[in-house]
């Protein structure tokens, strides 16, 4: 029950925050003294990205890491998600036979606005609730997720930490859902 509000909150909680979103995740930067340096505008709507931020040298903790995550998903800043994610990023079928797709920096940051809005299945105390991949990412982490030292899967998201700093790596989806988001 405390898990099902949970996500109720979290749902409302996107709700308001695709309602206050003007632009829904279209941000576009522009240098007002009429030149166009390249390195300056970013024109997230069209995916033309000059330049990608680094991660910091710092470390963090998972917990914090996924704070990062679910705020870049919560506010559509796509590039602060690309950030976060490790490259070639994998879609993974649900089953083994069913294979993967991976995708490069680009091809990610044009899929995930639409992916994020699919629909999913999640299963608490043996019942079965629908939600979106949007919901599921920013729904607040309880001690039950299976986090290990140096990989975590929270529902279909899968992150590793390499070289002290962790990635989101991976998700677990229906692979005809890429095929539905690609046309």
């Amino acid at each position: 029950m405390k898990r099902q509000i949970k996500l109720i909150i979290a749902y409302v909680f996107v709700l308001f925050s695709a309602w206050s979103t003007t632009s829904c995740g279209q941000v576009q930067e522009s240098n007002n003294s009429g030149s166009s340096s390249s390195k300056e505008n970013y024109q997230v709507q069209n995916f033309d990205i000059s330049e990608t931020p680094k991660t910091t040298s710092k470390e963090i903790t998972f917990e914090q890491f996924y704070h990062q995550f679910s705020t870049a998903i919560n506010t559509n800043n796509w590039l602060a998600l690309a950030d976060l994610t490790k490259f070639p990023f994998i879609f993974r079928g649900q089953l083994d036979f069913e294979g993967e797709v991976t995708v490069d920096n680009t091809e990610f940051m044009k899929l995930m606005p639409s992916f994020l809005e699919l629909e999913t299945f999640i299963s608490l105390e043996d019942e079965s609730f629908s939600t979106t991949y949007r919901v599921l990412a920013v729904t607040p982490m309880d001690e039950a997720n299976d986090i290990e030292a140096n990989q975590a899967h929270i529902h279909d998201f899968v992150f590793k930490k390499e070289n002290g700093h962790w990635q989101f790596v991976q998700i677990y989806t229906d692979l005809s859902n890429l095929d539905l988001i690609k046309e």
